[in-house]
């Protein structure tokens, strides 16, 4: 719905990156799900170069103007994939996996990334590099893992969408803590590359 709106031009890119970023200021710092953030100075560029490409009138992707934050466990150009662990802390990736360049192609806008368990294993999102994320509902509680951070990033507004992986429950996991839907689709569907 949101995409749709930014596509008929009845909300910008800036304000959707806006509003995302209102709530990743109130929300983050308790919450911990979104980590490596760009800078707001950047997001509202990234935000505003997305408007002049529609704007252009050219195609433009299904995702178009949607602001997301890939999972720690993805590769990602420009930023740091730490896997939630220490010996990864200052790793650059200088390729995206599959899954990322696909998001990007369709015109979603990578603000930063989401935390995970190191090295995404366990059914909590906490580890050395960025610490705990908390549950919105109950911050005593777990937000689940290993898709935690994408979970409460989700939940809470500060993303309309992200991204995971699933082999042991871990977009389920987190989606059910977290009061939203997740949609594991089968193994292998989307390639796992480099």
């Amino acid at each position: 719905d949101l995409a749709r709106q930014i596509r008929s031009r009845q909300v910008s890119c800036r304000e959707v990156m806006s509003a995302c970023l209102a709530q990743i200021a109130r929300l983050n710092p308790q919450l911990n799900a979104i980590v490596a953030k760009l800078d707001d100075d950047q997001c509202l560029a990234l935000a505003a170069k997305a408007d002049k490409a529609l704007g252009n009138g050219g195609p433009i992707g299904p995702l178009h103007g949607l602001p997301i934050a890939f999972k720690d466990l993805e590769p990602a150009v420009g930023f740091p994939q730490s896997k939630g662990s220490p010996i990864f802390k200052n790793l650059m990736p200088d390729t995206d996996s599959v899954l990322v360049e696909r998001i990007r192609r369709a015109g979603a806008i990578p603000i930063g990334k989401t935390n995970v368990p190191e090295p995404g294993m366990g059914s909590q999102t906490y580890n050395n590099v960025y610490g705990a994320t908390r549950n919105p509902y109950d911050p005593t509680r777990t937000a689940g893992g290993s898709s935690g951070g994408a979970a409460v990033a989700v939940a809470t507004g500060m993303l309309p969408l992200a991204d995971g992986g699933d082999l042991g429950g871990s977009l389920r996991n987190p989606a059910n803590f977290n009061n939203i839907v997740a949609l594991r689709p089968s193994v292998g569907l989307v390639p796992v590359a480099p």
